[in-house]
């Protein structure tokens, strides 16, 4: 399978503008990131959950240089529980500041696939979950508060898993462009449709 275009350039400028986000064609196909203003956002998170699990750390550690004059064995339990729950808080920080916090979503029309990305400060990626093109029966939009998510169903998740989130216009937007790419039976028909819009997309390009 080639790399073929998944969006227009008018739905491009639609999903940077509104949704913050930042669309980067790649050799598999393409990846919706965050953009500037949510990457500043989520490096903050990860960057005080570093703090937080320095701070933790120090904490714990400190109780075993605490000299508070007594023998007392309930301290000492109390003072150990304590250390086990500061540990374990600080190991949680430091995971989510090592993990990273911006979700990314990448469309593989190479292997065929759309892989849910988290991507940290460091600019390290995770893959979280892989489903084959094939297999997904649609994408769809859900509003839960202020923020909307793009959710993906397939056979085994009917409800659907969440992927990326941000404004609701822009993830419509995304939703639209994807339906026909993947292989649930109400898009099928929509294949060949698609591929007009991507021979626009090609020639857009090539003019720009």
């Amino acid at each position: 399978m080639s790399v073929q275009p998944f969006f227009t350039l008018e739905e491009i400028s639609r999903i940077e503008a509104d949704g913050g986000f930042r669309v980067s064609t790649e050799a598999y196909g393409v990846s919706v990131r965050p953009g500037a203003q949510l990457r500043r956002r989520a490096t903050m998170v990860e960057w005080s959950a570093y703090f937080l699990g320095f701070l933790t750390l120090f904490a714990t550690v400190g109780i075993f240089f605490i000299q508070n004059g007594t023998a007392d064995a309930e301290m000492t339990l109390f003072e150990g529980g304590i250390a086990m729950v500061g540990a374990s808080f600080a190991a949680f920080f430091f995971w989510v500041a090592l993990r990273g916090t911006a979700m990314e979503l990448q469309v593989d029309s190479v292997a065929g696939e759309l892989r849910m990305v988290v991507r940290s400060w460091r600019d390290t990626t995770r893959v979280l979950e892989t489903y084959a093109l094939s297999e997904i029966e649609d994408l769809f939009v859900i509003q839960r508060g202020n923020e909307a998510h793009l959710c993906v169903r397939t056979e085994e998740d009917p409800d659907g898993v969440e992927t990326i989130s941000g404004d609701e216009g822009a993830l419509g937007v995304i939703q639209k462009a994807l339906n026909p790419a993947v292989g649930g039976a109400p898009h099928k028909g929509s294949r060949t449709g698609r591929t007009a819009r991507q021979d626009d997309f090609a020639a857009a390009a090539a003019v720009g």
